[in-house]
């Protein structure tokens, strides 16, 4: 399964949050090896965008690719950084995590998965994905917490 690592940072955080996060994608390829990505979260009011990077690489390649988003680490409230280990879908940049759904209204939501849902592609509309993560993703950006009673398997 795949790997998750994050950072919750205020603006006075030591510089070495870059170190840790760059290693903490070296690491978390104890969980994964095909696919890398991260996404940042700059203002938590939401006045400033999302940021996110995603590839079809393992995480000691994807955190020289990123390097812009470990060294800006310390600098945004909130960095998730995630390895895959391919479960369902091919190994491409669009299957890569993080993956951010837009809704009716405009918003949109982002995040990462780790695990593997069972069945899920018994459900209406998911002959639309590849991967159950971006499923998951979709069903939560159109139903809220309810999603949640129709998944089945591990998910974090």
């Amino acid at each position: 399964m795949c790997g998750i690592h994050f950072v919750l940072a205020k603006p006075s955080a030591p510089f070495a949050l870059s170190a840790f996060f760059k290693q903490a994608f070296l690491t978390n390829q104890l969980r994964g090896t095909d696919s890398s990505g991260v996404f940042a979260v700059q203002d938590l009011r939401g006045k400033k965008p999302v940021l996110s990077l995603k590839a079809a690489e393992n995480g000691q390649t994807f955190a020289e690719t990123s390097r812009k988003f470990s060294e800006e680490v310390h600098r945004t409230p909130l960095t998730v950084g995630h390895v895959r280990a391919r479960t369902h879908g091919e190994v491409t940049e669009a299957n890569a995590h993080p993956f951010r759904v837009e809704r009716k209204d405009g918003s949109f939501i982002i995040g990462v998965h780790n695990g593997s849902l069972l069945n899920w592609r018994a459900n209406i509309d998911a002959d639309k994905y590849e991967v159950d993560s971006q499923w998951l993703y979709s069903k939560i950006a159109e139903d809220g917490l309810e999603a949640f009673a129709g998944f089945d398997g591990a998910y974090s």
